[in-house]
């Protein structure tokens, strides 16, 4: 009994700090809509992404998770808008914690003084679910225990499940080849709790950029992106290059606070290849904090789909244009 009580005290706190807390992509070129909805509709035709992270895989047990987001959205020129969908999926320790969504979005296309102006509205639709068949004692605590839960077990509950509807918007200023956004996700805070009541805190993301298009067959891009939800801060910065038109490789650094005395950096690299019609990206991240190295590492694979007019198809462009 000592251990049950144990068990769900800290799943009680996991629970609550996992779901408080939304899931960021390293690589947010291969993430638009994830990071701001109103990226819908920026390359001007139809686009694609996917974008699969492994997290922390270097845990056997404990907080490692898979995340999978999805996205399609195409620019309707008569309407001078743009309309996308989307999906997500996370599945946090093994299958002890899942979340879904599917959204919705509708982005309007503003010009003024050669100044792009894009506000965007996002309804999704989300499924939180924690399944306690999954349940080991202390197995998720820093995964230095693996002891079953001995002589229990859950027969009426053993899914715990919740859905409800949120809603996100952003605006996105574009001039050129310079971009900057503003979005906040769950705007009406929808309640997420499984165990009780608990509302899923705004989420706060700030991002910006600049490609600098060298020659016919050269860009070279820095960006910023920064998120606060819930007094977690994340603060990332990202230097991203084109070689020989179609090779591409990035480097970043990311700062994420926790407590105000828990802090985790993250150093990246990725390597990747475009052509006309698509791209791939390999993302490798290496945790590390004050102490050293530590278990934080993150790889994501990302691979996008575009069908765009054949000047913007040929031509070397922004990033958040391909």
């Amino acid at each position: 009994m000592k251990n049950l009580i144990s068990t769900f005290c800290l799943l009680f706190v996991f629970a609550t700090n996992t779901f408080a807390q939304d899931i960021s992509f390293a690589n947010t070129n291969q993430s638009l809509l994830y990071t701001n909805p109103s990226f819908a509709g920026s390359n001007g035709g139809l686009r694609v992404q996917t974008n699969y992270q492994n997290k922390f895989p270097n845990i056997s047990s404990g907080y490692s998770a898979v995340n999978w987001q999805n996205s399609a959205d195409v620019y309707l020129k008569k309407w001078k808008g743009a309309f996308a969908i989307n999906y997500s999926y996370n599945n946090t320790r093994q299958g002890l914690f899942k979340i879904q969504n599917i959204g919705l979005t509708y982005a309007q296309h503003f010009t003024i003084n050669k100044v792009k102006i894009i506000p965007s509205l996002q309804v999704s639709f989300f499924e939180r679910k924690m399944d306690l068949r999954e349940v080991r004692y202390g197995e998720w605590y820093w995964g230095v225990i693996d002891e079953p839960i001995g002589g229990y077990n859950f027969p009426s509950y053993p899914i715990i499940k919740k859905h409800n509807v949120d809603f996100s918007s952003g605006i996105l200023l574009q001039h050129e080849n310079f971009y900057m956004g503003i979005s906040v996700f769950h705007l009406n805070q929808p309640d997420m709790g499984l165990l009780n009541i608990q509302k899923l805190p705004a989420l706060l993301n700030i991002y910006t950029s600049y490609n600098f298009i060298l020659s016919k067959r050269t860009l070279i891009q820095v960006s910023q992106k920064f998120m606060l939800q819930n007094n977690n801060g994340l603060l990332q910065f990202n230097s991203n290059a084109v070689f020989l038109k179609h090779f591409v490789c990035g480097l970043g650094f990311g700062g994420e606070t926790y407590t105000a005395k828990q802090t985790s950096y993250n150093a990246m690299i990725n390597f990747g290849y475009r052509a006309n019609y698509f791209s791939v990206t390999l993302l490798c991240g290496k945790g590390f904090d004050k102490k050293g190295f530590n278990y934080r590492d993150v790889w994501e694979l990302a691979l996008s789909f575009n069908l765009r007019d054949k000047e913007n198809r040929k031509t070397l462009k922004a990033f958040e244009a391909w």
